[in-house]
């Protein structure tokens, strides 16, 4: 059988797959570098570069867009919807933030889960005032340094004054395989030192909630995509991990942090590079990899 005829054998691909695979694989734009993220200084698929920020802010390029594929895209939205249904639905009557109303939009002030909204409607739809009760989305609560200026959005702030704790407690919720979350014995070290940023961020911040929070201590609570596994006599979906502030955790990051807002941004001073050479992993994912190994730009040195 010649090759033409063996592909029109092939058998073509089932048509809701054939939809899914369309729908959901693409180009993604790049979070910009104009604020920094803690999630961008700890993501451990691509770390973060100082000195790639400011060649973009140098050149006016943005980083590199990013491929998703269809499975991981739909790893995304699974993971983002069991985020939602821990803090809006199974543990709404310990998280402690700001909530929004499904049907204005309006946010309530910060605190618990709300009895009624008391928000009104868009201007669009009269600006009544809404009486709804519920439901409401919990909305992350945001913290900025005040000094490096990186911000960090934690998952949910719990009141687990029912077990003692006299603040807020700050959580990181994360989904997980169910073959991973059964050999879990710890937090992952990229969700560990991200809690203690958080932690760091928090406490040097001018939030104005910023004291109704622990600083010493943080949670992370992971959620399997699968039935769970035995823990204390009985199978449960959930483990549970305690992550205490360290500031030689936080450190390196910390660091990173400055070079970009304080060395660079304030001061005009090129950062170093994390590449060892143009033609590295890192390199490849690089926005201004030419410029970066083009000599013109060296670091330590003032620029403009």
């Amino acid at each position: 059988m010649t090759f033409s005829k063996m592909a029109n054998h092939v058998k073509p691909q089932p048509p809701l797959i054939a939809a899914l695979e369309k729908r959901l694989a693409g180009t993604q734009p790049a979070r910009p570098y104009a604020r920094i993220h803690a999630s961008m200084l700890t993501y451990g698929g691509k770390k973060y570069c100082p000195r790639e920020v400011a060649l973009c802010d140098i050149t006016g390029k943005s980083p590199k867009d990013e491929y998703i594929n269809a499975t991981l895209q739909a790893t995304f939205d699974m993971g983002w919807k069991i985020h939602h249904m821990v803090t809006d639905n199974w543990l709404n009557h310990i998280a402690v933030g700001h909530w929004k109303c499904v049907r204005c939009q309006s946010l309530s002030p910060f605190g618990p889960y709300p009895q009624q909204c008391g928000g009104r409607y868009p201007l669009s739809r009269g600006g009544a005032p809404c009486t709804s009760q519920g439901p409401f989305e919990y909305e992350e609560e945001n913290f900025q340094h005040r000094e490096l200026k990186h911000t960090g959005s934690i998952d949910m702030l719990a009141d687990l004054s029912d077990h003692g704790y006299d603040k807020l407690i700050a959580v990181e919720i994360k989904s997980i395989d169910k073959d991973e979350f059964k050999e879990l014995k710890a937090p992952k070290a990229e969700h560990r030192v991200r809690s203690q940023l958080y932690l760091d961020i928090i406490a040097n911040s001018d939030s104005e909630v910023r004291d109704m929070v622990d600083h010493t201590s943080a949670r992370v609570l992971y959620v399997s995509k699968g039935f769970g596994a035995k823990s204390n006599g009985k199978v449960t979906p959930f483990k549970e991990f305690e992550v205490k502030a360290s500031e030689k955790a936080v450190a390196p990051y910390l660091n990173l942090a400055r070079d970009v807002t304080l060395n660079w941004r304030r001061d005009g001073k090129i950062p170093s590079g994390v590449c060892s050479n143009a033609f590295s992993a890192r390199a490849k994912q690089c926005a201004c990899a030419v410029e970066c190994w083009s000599g013109n730009y060296e670091a330590g040195k003032h620029h403009g």
